[in-house]
C-alpha cells in the first residue's frame, strides 16, 4: 500500500430533493481505478450535508479530490477553502463535467489541480506525481480509455457508499431505500444536444463496453450487495439496437438464475428502441 491517503469527495447538492438516490459512478470509477494502484482509498458523500457544515464531515487525508458538475463548483470551492486552512499540507483536486466543461470557473489558488475529462489515467498520473515528489501540473487531462481498456477497469468502488441508492427511477414506484443502484455500460454520445454536457466531457465519442462486462457488473451488484432494480445511465444507452438485445437477452438469462421480473424495464426499452 502507497503512503498517501485519497479522500474522494462528494459535495452538497442543496438544490436536489433527494440527494443521494443517485450513486456517483463517475467518481466511483476513479476511486475504484486508484485502490487498484495501491494508495488508499475512501469517500465521503456530502450530497445531503449544508455547505456551511459539510466541513465537519471530512477527515484528514493527503489528497482531496471533489467530483464536480457546473453546479457543483460553488459548494466544492467553499468546502476547498476551508481543507486548505484546516489541513494546510493536504492537496486538492478537481473533476467532472464542471471543470471539463468550465475550467475557467476552476480558482487555480484553490485548487491544486483539475482532471479535463476522463479521470483514472488522469488522477493515477497526478497521483504517481505526488507520491513520487515531483512537480505536478495543474491541469492533467486524458481522453479517452478504450474500450479494450474500459472492459478491464474494476467496477466502480460501490462498496465505499454507506447508502446505495434510494428511488432512481422515473416512473412513480416506490423503491426500498438503499436497494437500487445505476450501471454505465458506455460512455460518450454522437449528439450534441443544447440541453446537455456530454460533448464538452466526450468530445461525441463514444465506446462501449462488452456484454459480458456487463453481465459481470451485474451479477457483482446482486451477489454482493443484494441488488436488483439497476437503472442504466448511459448518455444514450439504445444507439446500438443489437447490443441492447444481446443485454436484455443476458438479463432474462439472469432473471431466470435468480428467479427475477424485468417487465417494467423491458417496457421502457420498448419506449427507447421504437419512439
Amino acid at each position: 500500500m502507497k503512503n498517501i491517503k485519497v479522500l474522494f469527495i462528494k459535495p452538497p447538492i442543496p438544490y436536489h430533493l433527494n440527494p443521494k438516490e443517485q450513486q456517483p459512478l463517475g467518481v466511483l470509477y476513479v476511486a475504484s481505478y486508484i485502490r487498484s494502484m495501491r494508495y488508499e482509498v475512501s469517500l465521503v458523500d456530502l450530497s445531503d450535508k449544508k455547505i456551511n457544515e459539510a466541513i465537519n464531515f471530512i477527515p484528514e487525508a493527503d489528497v482531496y479530490a471533489f467530483t464536480s458538475s457546473f453546479l457543483d463548483l460553488y459548494a466544492c470551492h467553499q468546502l476547498a477553502k476551508e481543507i486548505k486552512t484546516k489541513f494546510n499540507n493536504s492537496k486538492i483536486i478537481v473533476g467532472g463535467n464542471g471543470p471539463t466543461s468550465s475550467p475557467e470557473y476552476v480558482n487555480p489558488e484553490i485548487f491544486d489541480s483539475m482532471v479535463i475529462g476522463e479521470g483514472e489515467k488522469a488522477m493515477s498520473t497526478f497521483l504517481d506525481d505526488v507520491y513520487n515528489n515531483r512537480k505536478f501540473k495543474k491541469r492533467y487531462s486524458e481522453f479517452f480509455l478504450s474500450e479494450n481498456e474500459l472492459n478491464k477497469l474494476p467496477f466502480p468502488a460501490r462498496d465505499l457508499l454507506d447508502y446505495q441508492g434510494g428511488k432512481i427511477f422515473n416512473f412513480g414506484d416506490e423503491y426500498i431505500e438503499g436497494q437500487s443502484t445505476g450501471i454505465i455500460t458506455s460512455r460518450g454520445c454522437p449528439f450534441n444536444c443544447s440541453f446537455c454536457a456530454s460533448e464538452s466531457m466526450w468530445h461525441r465519442k463514444v465506446r462501449f463496453r462488452s456484454v459480458n462486462s456487463v453481465v459481470a457488473e451485474i451479477k457483482e451488484i446482486i451477489n454482493k450487495f443484494g441488488i436488483y432494480k439497476i437503472k442504466f445511465q448511459d448518455d444514450t444507452f439504445t444507439l446500438n439496437e443489437k447490443r441492447v438485445i444481446n443485454i436484455c437477452k443476458e438479463i432474462e438469462n439472469l432473471n431466470k438464475q435468480y428467479n427475477k421480473k424485468w417487465n417494467k424495464l423491458m417496457d421502457f426499452f420498448h419506449f427507447c428502441l421504437f419512439w
